[in-house]
């Protein structure tokens, strides 16, 4: 087993996942109740329970699937590894197409050409630490970027058609 450079999230994800499905509940709650106060009761309930049923059809689906799509990640010098529990899952850098922060808390999204999203919490203090996380992050962009250059530098090379010299 090779060994890894570094881990890129957090130990306290599985903290952050539960964190996240109680403050999102908090709010559906809040809401709930924000409705029950301004209208009559025999208004309000049929309108709460219209509004539970829509967002456990349509959004606490893809909400859980956003949370579940967190994931323990390292890295090393040629891959990603990505523990799925399980299993481990071994990313090349070639197959990243893309690594982006998508929220202010520090959440990061690795996509590959296959479609496969990975999420990824690299800190729990991610806006008081982000250089930190930033630079590391940035060091993944490079690798990523240099196996794509040597990835394509040999498709090229593969493609050249033979002289006749």
């Amino acid at each position: 087993m090779k060994r890894r450079e570094k881990t890129l999230s957090t130990k306290y994800f599985k903290v952050y996942r539960i964190f996240v499905i109680v403050i999102a509940g908090t709010f559906v709650l809040m809401q709930a109740f924000a409705h029950l106060q301004n209208t009559n009761v025999w208004i309000t309930i049929p309108f709460i329970l219209l509004y539970a049923f829509l967002i456990w059809k349509y959004w606490f689906p893809s909400f859980m699937d956003f949370v579940r799509n967190f994931y323990r990640i390292s890295y090393d010098h040629e891959n990603l590894y990505i523990d799925q529990g399980t299993s481990e899952l071994v990313v090349s850098f070639d197959r990243i197409k893309n690594v982006e922060l998508i929220s202010f808390d520090g959440i990061y999204k690795f996509e590959t050409f296959e479609k496969d999203v990975y999420y990824c919490k690299p800190s729990a203090w991610y806006p008081f630490n982000y250089s930190k996380v930033d630079n590391e992050l940035d060091t993944i962009r490079r690798l990523i970027k240099k196996y794509k250059q040597k990835f394509w530098a040999e498709q090229e090379q593969a493609n050249e058609l033979p002289s006749n010299n």
